[in-house]
């Protein structure tokens, strides 16, 4: 045997460069013919060979996918995984994708039309089954794209010809107000029984305001993790809905925004800008679907905002001042209800320090001083017993105690180790493991402050399963930022390169595995940045996987995650452009993933310990029974570092 080094290959040297991206992901090979052989077909050259691999920038994987996934996958799942490439993934030619695919994609249609019957406007006389079934196939499509913010000119496709049903000139409207009153009411009726007295007191402030002539009526409701704020939205709302108004339900993230009533992220909702300044408006034209949706909003509930920068609600109210036409109200007169718990993180500003941090969330907007806040304190959430109310005390006591802040030791009563093996049986028991039963992914987490340490251990927990993976190869393009040409750059480097915000550019996964989504790839179907799910089938440019999820909605449903394109210029000196699964395995995930998360079993990773204002809180707080949970600590450490800000607090005023 002989170790040689391969000679580095660029774009501008053709089919050189694509011989050596050949040797760089396909191991193994013993000749040419083996080389350019891929799934069983042999092609005319590495670049052909490439191409069939998915690793070029065009629509080929995409013909390849569907060939693949279309005999054992519904019509409804196949028009979805179309609808999100047409959002997340740079298309070349989607019309010809459609049409190849079209009776695949449109399989349900006549079953349908026939079982609607008289609910459908009939087609045009003459139209063929076939054209009855294509057409009728574009228009559920069409509501696939909504969905996702898209419009035929966006899709760039040619939409259906005939109006199946009567649709309202709004869609955005329509949505909103898609639900029972009578229904509602009785949600209501139920709800309003079970609020805790501060939750009662919270929802009549509220309600009273709201129903009163006073504005502007913008709240504030802080509660700890557990204290049932999600529970005082979902009351609210249909009390609201009841009366058949319009509530719209955002948060800071997806995996927030999915356990409100329609959610949505506050980003997609509001229009915000990527890049959000001080002075800037949301992209809403003030004759659009959405400015008239706004006009008629009676209620907006906001959560997670601790997680928001503050410059996205100076957007969102100087954007609802103008469509509401009241220039001098807060959100336009519009009644607002934000929650959050400002013990918890708060906005991430890269490179910040305190002051910057502190300076960027709503605490230190310049409106705070007109909204009105409110309080939970009880936790609903951790399991009764005397452990577990110590344990409760502990948490409400974690980030207002000063005995409590900076360098402390754990309690005796959590149970705690320095050894790195007893810490990972605890929460994965290597027998478990082995025996390939994935609900034991279902419930619980490592949880670390660093993503280094977050992938040490999912490199560790996945090798305990010796199993057949498939191993998934992004497709790299890099952009000078001055000229705009592409740059000369390996792909294997590139695929090694971990740039923050995008996928790895090798990702090993396997049939059982628990992976985390790390984009909002089809929110309204539970599929958000930070929904986990566990690996169902592997396929050569997509996966099939089950969400794992506590909210029932969602909870097993089986989807299709394709590659994605995404591009990242911070820290490089180019743009770079990669096309990758979203997916990260996620035995273990960052502290900051898990907020919003509630687990049965939680270890706590502070080897490397938390560096920002409410990670240690966050990361103790994911359990509700105290014995389920375990901390990790430096060889010979008995006491670790808890951050707290002080200053950015909300304290009751009475009890």
């Amino acid at each position: 045997m002989s170790i040689g080094r391969m000679p580095i290959a660029v774009p501008r040297q053709g089919e050189h460069f694509y011989l050596r991206t050949l040797l760089t992901v396909k191991r193994g090979a013993r000749s040419y013919r083996d080389l350019y052989t891929v799934n069983g077909v042999y092609h005319q050259g590495p670049s052909a060979a490439c191409q069939a691999l998915g690793l070029t920038f065009d629509d080929s994987e995409w013909f390849s996918l569907f060939n693949e996934v279309k005999d054992t996958s519904s019509a409804p799942a196949l028009r979805q995984t179309f609808a999100a490439a047409l959002h997340l993934s740079a298309l070349v030619n989607p019309q010809s994708l459609w049409d190849r695919f079209k009776s695949s994609f449109t399989d349900d249609c006549l079953w349908r039309i026939r079982n609607l019957g008289e609910r459908l406007i009939s087609p045009p006389t003459g139209w063929t089954e076939e054209k009855c079934r294509n057409d009728y196939g574009l228009w559920l499509l069409e509501e696939n794209l909504r969905d996702l913010g898209l419009d035929w000119d966006t899709a760039r496709l040619i939409g259906p010809e005939h109006n199946w049903v009567v649709r309202e000139s709004n869609p955005l409207l329509v949505e909103a107000l898609d639900f029972d009153p009578a229904i509602e009411a009785t949600k209501h009726t139920t709800a309003l029984s079970s609020l805790s007295p501060g939750q009662r007191a919270a929802y009549d402030t509220i309600v009273n305001a709201i129903d009163g002539s006073h504005k502007p009526n913008v709240f504030y409701l802080q509660g700890a993790a557990g204290t049932g704020k999600t529970f005082v939205y979902n009351t609210l709302c249909s009390r609201f809905k009841s009366e058949g108004k319009i509530v719209l339900c955002v948060a800071s993230s997806g995996i927030a925004a999915v356990l409100l009533p329609n959610g949505r992220t506050a980003h997609s909702q509001f229009r915000i800008p990527l890049e959000c300044k001080e002075n800037d408006y949301c992209s809403i034209d003030g004759t659009s679907n959405l400015a008239k949706l706004l006009e008629q909003t009676s209620l907006i509930i906001w959560d997670e905002v601790t997680m928001q920068l503050k410059h996205h609600f100076s957007a969102v109210d100087r954007s609802l001042r103008d469509i509401k036409k009241c220039p001098d109200l807060l959100f336009g007169g519009v009644p607002v209800l934000l929650g959050g718990d400002f013990a918890q993180i708060l906005p991430v500003v890269e490179g910040g320090n305190r002051e910057q941090t502190l300076n960027a969330c709503i605490r230190y907007w310049s409106n705070w001083s007109q909204v009105t806040p409110l309080f939970l304190t009880q936790n609903m959430r951790v399991v009764s017993g005397e452990a577990n109310q110590r344990f409760a005390d502990w948490l409400a006591k974690l980030s207002y105690d000063s005995n409590l802040i900076g360098q402390i030791e754990i309690p005796e009563w959590i149970l705690s180790t320095n050894d790195r093996n007893t810490f990972k049986e605890f929460i994965y028991p290597r027998r478990e493991l082995e025996s390939g039963d994935t609900t034991i992914f279902h419930d619980r987490a490592i949880l670390s402050s660093l993503n280094e340490s977050v992938a040490r251990f999912n490199n560790e927990i996945a090798q305990v399963r010796i199993v057949e993976s498939h191993e998934y190869f992004a497709c790299d393009l890099v952009q000078n930022d001055q000229s705009g040409q592409i740059s000369d750059y390996a792909p294997d480097y590139l695929q090694n390169l971990e740039v923050k915000n995008l996928p790895d550019g090798k990702v090993k996964l396997y049939v059982g595995m628990p992976v985390m989504l790390l984009r909002n790839y089809y929110p309204k179907q539970g599929l958000c940045n930070g929904t986990r799910l566990i690996i169902t089938r592997l396929f050569n440019f997509c996966v099939k996987a089950r969400i794992i999820s506590q909210d029932p909605r969602f909870n097993g449903k089986e989807h299709i995650i394709s590659r994605i394109t995404l591009t990242s210029s911070k820290n490089l000196p180019f743009t770079l452009t990669r096309k990758q699964l979203p997916l990260r395995p996620c035995y273990s995930m960052t502290i900051n993933k898990s907020q919003g998360q509630t687990l049965k079993y939680v270890g706590v990773d502070l080897t490397n310990p938390v560096f920002t204002h409410g990670q240690f809180y966050v990361a103790m707080s994911r359990v509700t029974d105290v014995s389920h949970l375990i901390v990790l600590l430096p060889p010979g450490a008995k006491r670790t570092i808890n951050i707290v800000y002080p200053e950015v607090l909300l304290r009751p005023t009475t009890t």
